[in-house]
């Protein structure tokens, strides 16, 4: 322990050492022997301090530590020196200053303490301090650390900065009573007031009152006050405070000022005593209340008027949000209407794809009858029309409704914009001869090639030569103007026409959903609305302007450059898979095309194996023509009964009203081919689809998804699902038996190249991995067992660990081939291998080594099978060709 200041010893004869590093207690035999004592300091949290300035032993063997900062302690100790008990006594209660440099004792027992500024006596009965500063000048109340001892009679002698200080205990003046500290005079904001000053803050002179009332700018004041005692020789001291501006009390000086600047408005106490020139102080307190009046704006009634203007203006702007608050619900509730009555409307329309499917299917065959009656030729031509006229509004409608839920995305392709132009020009010259009206064409350049998404640009062109045509009286002129202006890189489709025009005051409306014209109230417009929508998404604008001699002239500017669009929005290769590209065609037939490119993407009757009249005579036929078995999923009886006749001139066909009927169906029937609605209750086709793609059983049979549902987020959808092919509704029925035809025609040339073709490996399609996986693992069972004669189908099957009968289907349904047929077949192409070997083997070790027994029924299957002999194949000879 280093830096000990103080030393004691208490009456078992133990030394109490005190240091700045706390408390150290031991006993002097043990500290000459090395040992260190107890030790107690706030670092170990034994005690209350580190620094220890005095210890002392008063008459009753009681120790007092005179800390630094602490205060004054009693201590004492329990359990063999082993525990420190303590108790402080700090300025909180009553003791002048908590740094101690010394203590003694006066013969009534009582304390005194030496601290760093001025003295307390101590009763230790009563626990109550008395303080006493004894000389006026501070460094003489500043007292020495251990400068303390007792004199002859009583006497106590403490040492000062200033001298010393020696106390009679017995023989200390005791003041009879104090004189009152009372306030002599007052400044407010720096100027002194008197009771002759207009608007004087107090009833009476400061002395005599006890309210001091302030407007709210004389919030700065100084006040003066004395004890009225003219025998302290300067010894008084004064502390005061200002309830609810000062935490306590100030600090005694001889200053008989107090200062306060800046009060905020509000009632204050100001409190004030002073001590007797002995230090003792008084316990009268002189008090006087101060109070700050607020500024009108924050009076009383000000604040009484401003609760009322927030009460109104809460009123009011309870009733605006509420009134909001029904506006947003009916907007919410309209919007919701909306959004209801798009998806009737889109639901409807998708509907309509069924029964336009029927009708172009009954117009195609009446069509292809040889000898129409000429009268029919007019009603059918205007039913076909009126057909595609329905698919154009359809159309409009599902991409309005694209539009609306912001899923409209463009696909931009190379095309010669003016040919396509001048194609959408040529579909109206019917309406105008009708309505013989003058129409006609021109463009700037003869040919011109940008990108374009053609399904948007045919609904913006057509939607404008539509109304063109619909508001324009007969013997009108409607003029379609094309231009492409090679400095500003745009490209400038203009409508004008003759008709009616818009009026003034609803040209700011024209391109809004749903705005009423003013001359056919029973049209709105939805088409002016998309093919704003249409345009902007394309990265143009429209505007409409007033025709000169009559009507209107729209015209939409769209740039030519393809730098403007992004990425995503060019059609290319990657924004579809490999089975919606081989089915292109497939979407000029979606709800997405106009009803001249239906007509014109369909397949020639060519593609088919059969002419119109020879499919008339085969309905009349009492069968199929081949035994290739097509399974049909629809729901819809109409259309199933329309699929079932046409597709069963062709093969054998069996029907399944809904999904989970075709299920059951594909399991039992084994079909070549499914042709699935996607549209059915219960079970949609897209899950029917996957469930027959993920099922051992069935995952190999090809799947034509139709629907009505054509964006390409459904055909993605559909293709992930297991589909082979995905067909839009209303479909030709030949587009239809082409793709049928196509994919069965497929898999039996793939069959047949297979079996002909010595070094063909592949036998099947594969529609999934698991097939992939099944084929693998046959071809290798067949290898490791092409040596035994009596390998037969049931070891196949067990091998491959599947009943003989799923595997004889599955067999069948993958390569084309029963199982006998497949391993013979896998064998002949063993057989050819070593034929070619450099093992030079001879025919028979050959058939011996692909498991034949007999030699010569080996040759015959294999001349059977690759058109010559053995022999001859070793040799070099080249198969037959097929005939």
């Amino acid at each position: 322990m280093n830096y000990v200041r103080a030393i004691a010893e208490d009456a078992n004869g133990m030394l109490w050492l005190g240091s700045s590093e706390g408390l150290c207690i031991v006993h002097p035999d043990s500290l000459m022997a090395g040992k260190e004592g107890r030790r107690f300091s706030f670092n170990n949290r034994l005690f209350c301090s580190n620094e220890i300035r005095y210890i002392y032993q008063d008459s009753k063997q009681r120790m007092w530590v005179g800390t630094s900062g602490a205060g004054l302690v009693l201590c004492s100790l329990e359990d063999n020196y082993q525990q420190l008990n303590f108790r402080q006594f700090t300025t909180a209660d009553g003791l002048v200053d908590d740094i101690v440099h010394s203590i003694l004792t006066d013969s009534l027992d009582n304390l005194w303490i030496a601290t760093e500024y001025g003295i307390s006596r101590f009763d230790p009965k009563a626990e109550s301090f008395e303080s006493f500063f004894f000389s006026p000048h501070v460094s003489g109340n500043t007292y020495q650390e251990s400068s303390a001892c007792a004199g002859d009679g009583g006497k106590l002698l403490f040492g000062t900065d200033y001298g010393l200080t020696i106390i009679n205990p017995n023989t200390l003046p005791v003041n009879s009573g104090f004189s009152p500290v009372v306030l002599t005079r007052i400044y407010i904001n720096g100027s002194p007031v008197s009771p002759s000053m207009k608007d004087f803050p107090l009833e009476n002179s400061p002395a005599y009152s006890d309210l001091l009332s302030l407007k709210s700018y004389q919030n700065s004041i100084l006040l003066d006050f004395t004890n009225l005692d003219y025998t302290d020789n300067k010894r008084t001291q004064y502390t005061y405070w200002l309830e609810n501006y000062d935490n306590t009390w100030s600090t005694p000086s001889h200053e008989s000022t107090a200062t306060y600047k800046y009060l905020s408005p509000g009632t204050y106490y100001f409190h004030v005593k002073a001590s007797s020139g002995i230090g003792t102080w008084n316990d009268q307190v002189t008090v006087m209340k101060i109070v700050v009046h607020p500024p009108f704006w924050q009076s009383n009634w000000a604040i009484c008027i401003y609760l009322l203007l927030i009460i109104i203006a809460s009123y009011t702007a309870y009733r605006v949000i509420f009134s909001f608050n029904i506006l947003r619900t009916r907007i919410r509730i309209e919007e919701q209407l909306t959004e209801y009555k798009l998806k009737f409307f889109t639901n409807i329309s998708h509907e309509f794809r069924t029964p336009l499917t029927l009708i172009r299917g009954a117009l195609e065959k009446m069509q292809a009858v040889a000898d129409v009656p000429v009268e029919m030729s007019s009603p059918m031509h205007t039913m076909d029309k009126s057909t595609q006229r329905m698919l154009r509004l359809v159309n409009q409608l599902l991409t309005f409704r694209k539009v609306q839920n912001n899923k409209l995305v463009l696909s931009l392709e190379e095309t010669d914009v003016v040919a396509f132009l001048y194609e959408i020009y040529l579909s109206f010259g019917d309406v105008a001869e009708q309505k013989r009206m003058s129409f006609s064409f021109q463009a700037s350049v003869p040919s011109y090639k940008m990108y374009i998404d053609k399904d948007s640009l045919d609904k913006v062109a057509y939607n404008l030569l539509s109304n063109a045509f619909k508001y324009t009286p007969e013997g009108g002129k409607v003029q379609f103007d094309v231009t492409v202006d090679e400095e500003s890189h745009q490209l400038f489709i203009r409508v004008s026409d003759t008709g009616m025009g818009v009026p003034r005051e609803k040209q700011g409306e024209l391109f809004s959903r749903f705005m009423q014209s003013s001359f056919s109230h029973d049209s709105i417009g939805v088409g002016l609305h998309l093919t704003h929508e249409l345009v902007t998404i394309h990265k143009g604008s429209i505007t409409y302007a007033e025709n000169p001699g009559g009507g209107s002239v729209f015209t939409v500017c769209l740039p030519t450059s393809k730098d403007v669009y992004e990425e995503k929005d060019f059609l290319s290769a990657t924004r579809l898979t490999k089975e919606q590209t081989a089915g292109e065609a497939t979407d000029n037939l979606s709800a997405d095309n106009d009803a001249d490119s239906l007509s014109s993407a369909a397949p020639d009757a060519s593609f088919l194996p059969f002419t119109d009249e020879e499919r008339v005579q085969l309905e009349r036929a009492t069968g199929p023509l081949n035994q290739r078995k097509i399974l049909v999923i629809e729901d819809d009886p109409d259309v199933r009964q329309f699929l079932q006749d046409e597709i069963g001139a062709y093969f054998h066909v069996e029907t399944a009203e809904n999904g989970l009927a075709g299920l059951e169906k594909a399991r039992e029937w084994e079909p070549d081919l499914i042709v699935c609605d996607v549209m059915m209750p219960g079970m949609n086709g897209f899950k029917v689809t996957y469930r027959l793609k993920h099922n051992f059983e069935t995952s190999h049979i090809p799947i034509i998804l139709l629907t009505a549902l054509s964006s390409i987020e459904k055909q993605t959808e559909g293709i992930n699902a297991g589909a082979d092919a995905y067909i839009s509704k209303p479909f030709r029925i030949k587009f239809l038996l082409t793709r049928i035809f196509r994919m069965i025609e497929q898999r039996e040339k793939l069959r047949e190249k297979f079996t002909n073709e010595p070094g063909m490996v592949h036998t099947a399609m594969y529609n999934t991995d698991s097939d992939r996986d099944f084929v693998d693992r046959m071809n290798i069972v067949i290898d490791a067992n092409m040596h035994r004669p009596e390998f037969s189908i049931d070891d196949f099957a067990r091998q491959m660990k599947i009943g003989r009968t799923a595997f004889y289907k599955k067999v069948k349904g993958l390569t084309g081939y029963a199982p006998v047929e497949y391993i013979r077949i896998l064998r002949m192409k063993k057989a050819a291998e070593l034929l070619l070997s450099p093992e030079n083997l001879n025919v028979s070790e050959v058939s011996f080594r692909i498991g034949f027994t007999d030699p010569l029924y080996f040759s015959k299957c294999f001349k059977m099978q690759f058109g010559m002999a053995p022999s001859v194949y070793q040799k070099g000879g080249k198969p037959a060709e097929e005939e």
